[in-house]
This record gives C-alpha cells, structure tokens and sequence, in this order.
C-alpha cells in the first residue's frame, strides 16, 4: 500500500471502532506487547453517524469472524510513530495471506482509498507514482492503478 518500508507484527483485535479503525494489542517481541489505536491506512470509511458507516464497521466484524476467527492477524504499520489523532497508520492481513482488509474495503466499496500526508524520507524514483496523489482522495479505478507494480528500467 506504500512505497515506504513497513514494520511487521503480529496483533489482536480488541475492538473495531468503525470502518477503518481498531484497537488492537501488538506484539513488539522479545516479550513486550503494547495496545494501540490503528488506522487502516490508504483508505476513508463512512462515519458511525451514517447508515454507510454501520455497514461498513459490519463489513469489517465479518471480514474478522471470516479471516480471523482469534482475532489474529499481521499488522504492517506505514510509520512507527502516531499521527496527529494519535493513531498509527497501518495495514491488516490475515495471517499467512496477502490480501489485506484494507484493500478489500475498497474493492467492496465499503472504503474510498485516501493517502494522507506522512513525512518519511523521499521514496526511490521508481516508487513516485504511488505517492503524487497523498493528501487526497483518489477513485477506485485511481486506487487500482496506483496499486499496480512498477517496472524497472
């Protein structure tokens, strides 16, 4: 979802609190685990407060009971550092998979795909077209394009 390097860990959910956040405890390793809000990065739910919202969080829940019937799964956050809601940004996969809720969101159309401005040092030059369009919302068909691979030169 990012031309930036991720962090890995592993993690269960605690609670959805809508369509594209939850609280969740992480394992950091070496016997230390941490609870933390996350953001599903790169993708804008509806609000609680609309109709669209309530089905998205149920999206979400069923995506869980589906893919994650523990409540485990791969947390791959995009900065290891909160953002300005004291959020860290992050994508979910169930474990052994590389379908991430995040996208499936989009691609149900529970989610619009959304990149917000992060600062992390400048991407390489083959990566920049996944980063020119942060900061606003793109369409799915933007979003897919976006997602494909880069090819070397």
């Amino acid at each position: 979802m990012s031309a930036y390097p991720a962090f890995t860990y592993g993690a269960w959910l605690t609670a959805l609190v809508d369509g594209d956040t939850l609280h969740c405890g992480i394992d950091l390793g070496c016997d230390v685990a941490i609870t933390a809000t996350v953001r599903f990065y790169g993708i804008n739910a509806p609000e609680m407060s609309t109709a669209a919202g309530t089905v998205a969080k149920a999206y979400a829940a069923d995506w869980f009971a589906a893919h994650c019937p523990d409540g485990k799964f791969v947390l791959a956050t995009v900065k290891d550092r909160r953002e300005k809601y004291g959020r860290y940004l992050g994508v979910i996969y169930p474990v052994g998979s590389v379908q991430s809720l995040n996208d499936l969101m989009v691609s149900s159309g529970n989610a619009v795909a959304y990149f917000p401005k992060i600062v992390r040092p400048a991407p390489d030059a083959r990566q920049l077209p996944l980063v020119v369009d942060y900061g606003v919302q793109v369409s799915q068909a933007e979003y897919a394009l976006a997602r494909e691979p880069v090819e070397e030169s």
